[in-house]
């Protein structure tokens, strides 16, 4: 018997998850061992670790947001355990890029099922990512949200016309790949495996998610037409004011100061340097 740990974020989404936890005990009806681990904010990564190495699972499934996957990642991404996506977060946007469904029968169905796909992670100073790392705008715009009691994409919309008034951009990066020095100015520079940005619009047009591979995507500019956009699935930004590098490895620079970042939409602070690589391992998404 498979044996999968259900990994559930409670106040992710502000989405009740019992009655998922609920609806997977009832599918599963017996075939598959089930435990629930529940995340507190308090020592999660440890006492999660602790948990998966007590015993051999099969699978984690995580009901919560891209932060909450990028945990269960960090944990189990090289001990070749299979992870399942229920997504429950405010901005889901590695469900998204694997086009899992928006009904929650069909979620848990693919969550159990046995088809499985390989996916590259991103190592990004040392720590896992899963969908996406920026600096800049958007950091900034995470780390507003982050402080709002508001939730969901109207709260994103709203805040993310503040930042748009308030960040001090265009910011100055370097970027380092194969020893050659790139110098650029932006709004954002991001660092992904993925195509859709996490609201849904194309920014990565040309991603592959598993070819060893990951892009740098700078946006020069943009204007209130344009984080507009961002908030739709299925739109295609102005490649005029995107540029992208293909890289396996790079080193990224704030070249006049700090900049504030994002890791999977967790804001981590500001920083001057990004160290980033491909995964040796690569993660197994049950699709």
């Amino acid at each position: 018997m498979k044996k999968i740990m259900t990994v559930v974020n409670p106040i992710s989404g502000n989405i009740n998850k019992t009655e998922i936890c609920n609806h997977i005990e009832k599918v599963n009806d017996g075939r598959f061992s089930i435990s629930f681990f529940k995340t507190t904010g308090d020592n999660d990564k440890e006492k999660l670790e602790k948990e998966i190495n007590k015993d051999e699972f099969d699978r984690v499934i995580v009901l919560g947001g891209d932060g909450t996957i990028q945990l269960v990642a960090s944990v189990i991404l090289d001990k070749n355990i299979e992870l399942g996506i229920i997504p429950c977060g405010s901005s889901n946007g590695l469900a998204s890029n694997f086009n899992i469904p928006e009904n929650r029968k069909k979620q848990i169905q693919l969550a159990l099922g046995d088809k499985v796909q390989e996916m590259d992670c991103i190592i990004v100073n040392d720590q896992v990512c899963i969908h996406i790392t920026d600096l800049g705008l958007n950091a900034e715009l995470i780390k507003h949200y982050e402080k709002s009691r508001m939730r969901g994409k109207t709260a994103y919309i709203f805040k993310s016309f503040f930042t748009l008034f308030q960040a001090d951009y265009p910011y100055d990066f370097v970027i380092e790949i194969n020893d050659k020095k790139i110098h650029r100015k932006g709004i954002f520079l991001g660092v992904t495996n993925f195509k859709d940005f996490g609201m849904g619009a194309r920014i990565n047009p040309e991603a592959k998610i598993s070819d060893g591979f990951f892009e740098i995507v700078i946006f020069k500019k943009l204007s209130v037409k344009g984080i507009i956009k961002t908030f739709f699935k299925t739109t295609h930004l102005d490649n005029d004011n995107i540029e992208h590098f293909s890289v396996k490895k790079a080193r990224i620079i704030c070249e006049t100061k700090p900049i504030n970042m994002q890791i999977d939409g967790e804001f981590v602070g500001k920083t001057r340097e990004l160290n980033v690589k491909v995964s040796e391992q690569k993660l197994l998404i049950a699709h």
